[in-house]
């Protein structure tokens, strides 16, 4: 089974993991939400009314979605698999994200504008 998956951070095209899904199709989405920076260096997407932007990636299968859940510090309670509503043109898709409630007591800073910048792989 597959699955689609929104993300916004370090896991996208051009980002620092982005080759973890790069063989899989990718499409601009956006989402309702949050967006932090973590002190860490990585996104964290809270909930929220401001419009988040990212990607889609669709075809995530199970054994993928659990090596992300390992990265992603699901276990360890850092981020949570949630299935938000993405928009992709004017298409609604329900897809997983990694999701953190409490990013702001992690020493997050709000980024208005919605879009975190990746470092670029080299």
């Amino acid at each position: 089974m597959s699955h689609p998956l929104f993300v916004y951070g370090t896991l996208m095209r051009h980002a620092d993991r982005g080759h973890l899904l790069s063989s899989l199709r990718r499409r601009p989405a956006r989402t309702q939400g949050l967006l932090y920076a973590l002190p860490a260096g990585y996104p964290a997407l809270a909930p929220g009314n401001r419009t988040v932007f990212g990607e889609l990636i669709e075809g995530v299968s199970n054994p993928m979605l659990s090596i992300l859940d390992a990265y992603e510090g699901v276990s360890d309670g850092l981020y949570e698999r949630r299935r938000i509503t993405v928009r992709v043109d004017t298409q609604s898709i329900n897809a997983w994200a990694y999701c953190m409630n409490d990013a702001r007591k992690n020493g997050g800073r709000l980024l208005p504008l919605g879009r975190f910048e990746p470092i670029r792989k080299r």
